[in-house]
């Protein structure tokens, strides 16, 4: 018998074929970031097949075709899912993202962690004792279900101001971190998970995470609590933003650096004077959640960088302080 032929491959596995090979040229930071492009790339080429019989990437990488994807994608998803959907595909087919007439967000619409995505007894399954090893450590660090995921017994180290922080060697976006406590009494509750465990050993083991405990609930809540203490000081103490702006600037220069010169991004403080004020439905959230209609800005991003590693004010009152749980 002769050898068999290979398989023929279908156009749509052709297509595919050239989406992972210029998904993988880009050098996305982690695993993670290239399956999320990859699934989306795949569901715009399966329209394009069926709308546009596009036959080869070269046809799909049309920005018109892009546009009629977005808009068939309003029917069933919120803006913030469009955009994410969006940016995989034009990110993929090396379309500009800004020619694409996309939906409005608005982060008081966001559902992440929000009440209304989680079941009613998943609140509670919170306060149940199965779950309170992992859970008393959330509610004190405050992380990422993947970060809690890849903590070992070595990632307790000070920072360059000399504050005790959970080290996070590869966050999201892979990036490194290093997230501070609220407290002391924090800080010395923290430490015993770290000191039970050897170097390279893990803090907790996988079937804690074989749940949907809304995890992101108690980082915000961990946040949020960041913020208001960080207020109080300041206004106990006015001298205390001077300190803010000094711890500020020394993680900025170490860890904000901008890739393509290696150089610390600059810094402005002026930036960061004043409050930051809510509009729109993020005011009327605000509102309805009997929260402040302003954040003073220095706290916000002492709170940002210090303690949730985004770098930006508006993340962090729109996505973990002013937010309906």
């Amino acid at each position: 018998m002769g050898a068999k032929r290979p398989r023929r491959l279908t156009v749509t596995q052709q297509i595919m074929q050239e989406v992972e090979k210029q998904l993988k040229s880009k050098n996305y930071p982690n695993e993670k970031t290239y399956k999320t492009y990859l699934h989306h790339a795949r569901r715009y080429v399966q329209f394009c097949r069926e709308n546009y019989n596009c036959r080869s990437y070269e046809e799909c990488s049309n920005l018109e075709f892009a546009q009629g994807y977005c808009d068939a994608l309003k029917e069933n998803y919120a803006p913030s899912s469009i955009h994410l959907f969006m940016i995989s595909v034009t990110s993929t087919f090396n379309l500009p993202i800004r020619k694409i007439d996309k939906p409005r967000r608005c982060t008081a619409e966001y559902t992440r962690g929000r009440k209304q995505k989680f079941a009613p007894q998943t609140a509670e399954d919170l306060n149940d004792l199965k779950w309170s090893y992992l859970v008393d450590f959330q509610r004190a660090a405050g992380l990422r279900r993947m970060e809690l995921m890849r903590l070992c017994g070595r990632n307790f180290k000070q920072d360059e101001s000399g504050y005790w922080c959970i080290e996070i060697e590869k966050g999201k976006g892979g990036k490194y971190q290093l997230q501070r406590l609220n407290s002391d009494e924090d800080v010395e509750f923290v430490r015993k998970y770290f000191e039970a465990v050897g170097p390279d050993e893990k803090i907790f083991p996988p079937e804690l995470f074989r749940n949907r405990l809304n995890l992101h609930k108690l980082r915000a809540d961990s946040a949020r609590e960041f913020y208001f203490q960080s207020l109080k000081k300041l206004q106990r103490n006015p001298a205390y933003a001077e300190q803010m702006e000094r711890e500020i600037r020394a993680r900025w220069e170490k860890y904000n650096i901008d890739k393509r010169t290696g150089e610390p991004k600059k810094f402005n403080p002026e930036k960061y004077r004043g409050y930051h004020v809510l509009r729109g439905k993020n005011r009327e959230l605000a509102m309805k959640n009997g929260m402040p209609g302003k954040y003073h800005k220095m706290c916000l991003l002492y709170t940002s960088i210090m303690k949730l590693s985004h770098w930006r004010c508006s993340v962090a009152v729109n996505s973990y302080i002013n937010i309906d749980f």
